[in-house]
């Protein structure tokens, strides 16, 4: 039977703040509800449902798990003071009322999700384009530069030409010039010794062997799926430290932009890209792991899943520290599923080091993607990640992911108050920057706002004050 859970609430012109303790309940258990005329909590043991007094905008509501239990922030439709939060209809329009809201409520949250799935479809089509047209831009500078080689030599081999022309003329002129007059017979004669020096033998001393007749020699090579440091690929035979493969082995697509054979193999690429993260070339290391990726990321790939996990985790890292949170995001999420296709596989063979190793690899891509989706806005994403890489990371690292996981709560109200901020609310998102500040004080970016937000009323000395006390290190707001 659930508990009816007690709550305090409190309001200003602008909005409602009301606050459930939920003692014992944890926030990934916990399902809140908001609509527009409605507010519903299931917190086991606790459940919690009231019928508001008047409209609230969902879509701007948040909830904030605190010590002293679950609080609500709720932004009112139309400012005014409600004095009581629950309405005191008859249950019948009550549940009319509530009824209508909750509909209301599902309809603009899969209008939402539609929406969302457009932008996306668009920003793909939209990176497409933008991919093939570099490549023909690319594509047409080759061309323009082989046509500019081409015509190049083509002038120089005609000069030449012609130089070579004028020196035969010029020595032909200056023979006729020196040869003394003769006869028709001593001509003839002169060419009859030179045919006859023609037709003696090349070799005139009779003690070296004859010369050997011509042959055309074949030779063939036999053919490897891989270059020399991955041979074990050959199913014809395997060695003793290699996996055994309930497939053969197809051979692998080449790369078709490799100068030399180190660069068809991918251990060879994550080894050089690996060198580049050591020296921070993330561009060059990126391109280095698709490589890799393009060569061993095939239909077997279950046989080499933990290698492969590597180079997905690893070209995560290069896209989050280029900006790329979306693609760093979808390369967490294939490098996990490599992890579990290993330990599903190999869960007989793996000893306890080897799952405690596989478990903080987990950990890593976990919290990796979590600050992904904080860049992107994804605060409710971010949060689950950040639970699940507490589950599995060692005692040691508790501590500093619980600390990233709670400054979540300081980025939902920053973009919260951002949102305040376009709709020229300046002093409900001033107050939902202090309150963030509260949460993360090293945050620079939310003095910054605040700034701009005093700046905007005309408050000027306000916004100096802020300005002076942004730490020196800002973040891009």
């Amino acid at each position: 039977m659930p508990i009816t859970a007690e709550y305090s609430w409190e309001e200003t012109n602008a909005s409602l703040s009301v606050l459930v303790p939920l003692r014992g309940a944890k926030p990934s258990t916990s399902d809140v509800f908001v609509a527009n005329e409605y507010l519903k909590i299931n917190s086991m043991p606790y459940f919690l449902e009231l019928d508001l007094q008047h409209s609230v905008q969902a879509s701007k509501s948040r909830a904030v798990f605190e010590p002293q239990g679950l609080r609500l922030f709720l932004p009112k439709q139309e400012t005014g003071k409600w004095g009581a939060i629950c309405t005191e209809l008859e249950k019948e329009e009550r549940l009319a009322r509530r009824q209508t809201s909750v509909e209301a409520r599902h309809e603009e949250l899969r209008k939402a999700k539609v929406t969302e799935k457009e932008e996306k479809n668009a920003d793909d089509r939209e990176a497409l384009k933008r991919s093939m047209e570099l490549e023909n831009a690319k594509k047409q500078w080759v061309e323009d530069k082989k046509q500019h080689e081409y015509a190049v030599h083509e002038e120089r081999i005609l000069d030449w030409e012609e130089k070579e022309k004028v020196a035969a003329q010029m020595l032909e002129e200056e023979e006729q010039q020196d040869q003394p007059c003769s006869s028709n017979a001593a001509s003839s004669t002169e060419t009859k010794r030179r045919a006859q020096r023609s037709k003696q033998a090349i070799f005139q001393d009779p003690s070296l062997p004859p010369p050997r007749s011509s042959n055309v020699v074949k030779m063939t090579f036999t053919k490897t799926t891989r270059p020399t440091p991955a041979r074990a690929d050959n199913t014809d035979k395997l060695g003793p430290n290699d996996p055994e493969r309930s497939k053969p082995m197809l051979k692998r697509i080449t790369n078709p932009d490799a100068v030399d054979i180190g660069e068809q193999n991918p251990l060879w690429l994550k080894d050089r890209a690996d060198k580049y993260v050591q020296v921070g070339d993330f561009q060059s290391a990126e391109a280095a792991y698709s490589a890799a990726i393009s060569l061993d990321d095939d239909e077997y790939v279950d046989t080499i899943a933990d290698r492969v996990a590597a180079y997905y985790s690893n070209r995560s890292l290069c896209y989050m520290q280029l900006g790329c949170h979306k693609k760093c995001e979808s390369d967490c999420r294939r490098a996990m599923e490599l992890l579990e296709e290993h330990h599903a596989r190999h869960s007989h063979t793996l000893e306890p080091s080897q799952i405690g190793a596989l478990q903080a690899r987990m950990s890593r891509l976990y919290a990796r993607r979590a600050a992904a989706r904080a860049q992107l806005g994804n605060v409710q994403g971010s949060r689950s990640d950040f639970e699940d890489a507490i589950r599995r990371c060692a005692p040691e690292h508790e501590e500093a992911l619980g600390i990233d996981m709670h400054k979540l709560g300081a980025l939902e109200l920053k973009l919260a108050a951002d949102a305040n901020f376009k709709a020229a609310e300046y002093q409900l998102a001033l107050d939902k920057y202090a309150q963030a500040k509260l949460i993360d004080p090293t945050n620079s970016a939310l003095c910054s706002n605040s700034a701009l937000c005093w700046l905007s009323l005309g408050q000027m000395e306000q916004c100096i004050h802020c300005l002076l006390y942004t730490s020196p290190s800002p973040r891009d707001s």
